[in-house]
């Protein structure tokens, strides 16, 4: 899908910091960095700082790096999701936003400390799956993350090929195929749809090892067909 997150990151002439996030209601907010959080010099609603964890999860990565790098600069950080949200039904359109997010973060810090153009995609991808399952207490397969660094379609498996990182492959588009994708109308928090899976694994297992089984064979069989040209 064709929805990206904008990120504007920049150096201040002073150790102070700006964030700038007006869809999650930050305006050009004042903050410094102490101790691992983003302490803002206004009065900031709770409810808006809960929907800061992602974001503090990647800054506390590289603030060390970057306080070594760029002794007593702020940042200027700008992030825009604009394009992951419907203005008709005025809410997000569920279409992990909170994943290219965390992409885009890496990425961006990622250039602006090797002060390249470009960055390495399997290092961004590396990097983002880590401090995302952190942000999100180690729930969710990371396929999102996937989706938002190298984009098109993907083969992705959760078990990996070392024991700790999905293996991803790219699949070329076949000419013949058409998805089109459904909004209800509602978005939905991913940590809180895989805690009900859990919870429902936890007290139906044979039903979830079956219906879970049957997945698997279905998406296997989906990229055979996939890779195939098989539509029919």
């Amino acid at each position: 899908l064709d929805a990206y997150s904008h990120i504007s990151l920049g150096l201040r002439d002073n150790s102070s910091s700006l964030f700038h996030a007006p869809q999650i209601g930050f305006d050009h907010a004042p903050f410094d960095w102490v101790g691992g959080k983003m302490v803002f010099s206004s009065d900031i609603d709770e409810s808006l700082k809960a929907k800061l964890i992602l974001v503090e999860t990647v800054l506390t990565y590289f603030y060390e790096k970057f306080e070594a790098q760029f002794e007593n600069s702020g940042i200027d950080l700008v992030i825009n999701t604009e394009e992951f949200f419907s203005r008709q039904a005025n809410c997000k359109l569920g279409l992990g936003s909170s994943a290219s997010v965390c992409v885009s973060l890496v990425a961006a810090f990622l250039a602006f400390l090797q002060q390249e153009t470009a960055v390495d995609l399997n290092d961004v991808f590396t990097l983002a799956f880590r401090l995302h399952r952190d942000a999100q207490g180690g729930v969710g397969s990371g396929i999102d993350i996937a989706a938002s660094t190298y984009g098109g379609y993907l083969e992705f498996s959760p078990d990996g090929n070392d024991g700790c990182l999905p293996s991803v492959d790219s699949m070329k588009e076949p000419d013949e195929l058409c998805i089109l994708p459904i909004f209800t109308g509602e978005s939905a928090g991913t940590v809180d749809l895989v805690n009900e899976v859990y919870l429902f694994r936890d007290e139906h297992k044979e039903h979830y090892d079956r219906l879970l089984e049957n997945l698997r064979e279905l998406s296997a069989a989906g990229v055979r067909s996939f890779r195939e040209g098989d539509f029919q």
